[in-house]
């Protein structure tokens, strides 16, 4: 065979083997890593991952069957509080509320969920009209809610870019939310506002998320993993080969930070000890598909995986490398700037609790954002975290759960 003709087939058999090697092993991942919750189907056919527990009556996780009938769904027990619904961050899911889900629990119903090509959700539809609007995303939580048979009106608490997402759903359906709490949240202005060199970090992040779909895809993502945790199994101390270290965000960078694909690892303080092996395996792969292009800057993203339970490290390792979560992410980041716009076009004054959390040490320009939210109501107030990142809800959960419980009391009085 003519070499120049040997070598095109030869790639062309690495990558057909390397598909069908990530479309038997993803099959196994699916039993090994099954869903916490339950799988919800959309009116069109999508199905979305949530976990409800239905507060100090019900002490059981998943959300009731269809056996229990209600009006638009599955029907919850009865109980006074509204349920405490959680958007996670960029490229986040339900796995990142952990921490917070018992304490919140204790109180009120909650209810947390993964969008399209997070968690255990299905991809995110491709749409022949373009990308996903933050519209969009708001309406897939609202059926899912119908779906579940969640009532309404709900409390929202959403972390970074699900702050943006829970404000567009409460100046959408006002009637429908009784409650805001903002975790650290992304602020509309930062977004609404761009510098150049912001909007290149956007068309950049959208362009690496696309190079991830492609390593899931072809097996490459999976094959780093592998080797990352071969490594550590032959005792290497530290991370794969030019993975970032831990760090976290504390002026609410890391949706700028996201913007350049979300491949970083998350933020400020290197962490010394030795990572567990699924840690050191999921950084690997985001290091690897994103060429390591990523610099201090742009990191505070991915959720910290040290500070989740074993159970869970292992599991993100293999969620961080299925095709749908790069998928996800160049959904959210094309989204990103439509969704501050409309914020802050449809935004008004509230007459509900507005609890706003802004992580430990914030800037003076992050403070009067946070200050801004919390004066979207005469009942909102501005708390900053204890010593803590961007990633409030695991550095330090007790400042979440107590944010959380006193908004349901304001929404309960």
């Amino acid at each position: 065979m003519n070499k120049w003709l040997a070598i095109p087939a030869a790639v062309g058999g690495l990558a057909a083997a390397g598909a069908a090697w990530q479309a038997v092993e993803g099959r196994r991942d699916r039993r090994r890593f099954p869903p916490p919750g339950e799988l919800f189907t959309l009116p069109d056919g999508r199905r979305l991952h949530a976990i409800g527990r239905d507060g100090p009556r019900v002490s059981e996780l998943t959300v009731r069957s269809s056996a229990d009938p209600a009006p638009g769904g599955r029907a919850r027990s009865g109980a006074a509080a509204p349920t405490v619904v959680f958007e996670a961050a960029l490229a986040a899911s339900s796995i990142g509320w952990e921490q917070v889900l018992p304490g919140v629990a204790a109180d009120a119903p909650v209810f947390t969920y993964d969008r399209a090509g997070m968690g255990w959700s299905d991809a995110p539809p491709r749409g022949a009209g373009g990308p996903r609007t933050g519209r969009e995303m708001v309406e897939d939580l609202r059926a899912l809610l119908a779906v579940a048979g969640v009532p309404r009106p709900i409390i929202l608490v959403g972390h970074s870019y699900g702050g943006l997402l829970a404000r567009l759903y409460t100046a959408l359906y006002p009637r429908e939310v009784a409650g805001l709490v903002l975790v650290d949240a992304a602020a509309p202005e930062q977004w609404t506002e761009i510098s150049a060199q912001d909007r290149l970090r956007l068309k950049v992040g959208r362009h690496l998320a696309g190079r991830g779909v492609w390593a899931a895809r072809l097996g490459v993502a999976r094959l780093v993993m592998e080797l990352a945790l071969a490594r550590r199994a032959g005792g290497a101390s530290g991370p794969g080969a030019g993975a970032p270290e831990l760090t976290t965000s504390a002026d609410g960078a890391d949706v700028r930070g996201a913007a350049a694909a979300r491949g970083a690892v998350a933020g400020a303080e290197p962490r010394r000890a030795a990572r567990p092996a699924p840690e050191t395996a999921a950084r690997a792969v985001v290091t690897a598909v994103t060429f390591g292009i990523l610099g201090p800057s742009d990191r505070g993203l991915l959720t910290p995986v040290a500070q989740l339970s074993p159970a869970m490290r292992q599991t993100l390792a293999r969620l961080w490398i299925q095709p749908k979560f790069y998928a996800g992410i160049r959904q959210q980041l094309a989204a990103l700037p439509g969704l501050a716009a409309e914020v802050q076009a449809r935004e008004r004054p509230l007459a509900i609790p507005v609890g706003v959390i802004s992580a430990s040490e914030p800037s003076p320009q992050r403070i009067a954002e946070q200050e801004r939210a919390a004066r979207l109501s005469p009942l909102g107030w501005h708390v900053v975290a204890p010593p803590c990142g961007h990633w409030v809800q695991l550095d330090q959960p007790e400042c979440v759960i107590a944010a959380v419980r006193r908004v349901v009391a304001q929404a309960r009085a």
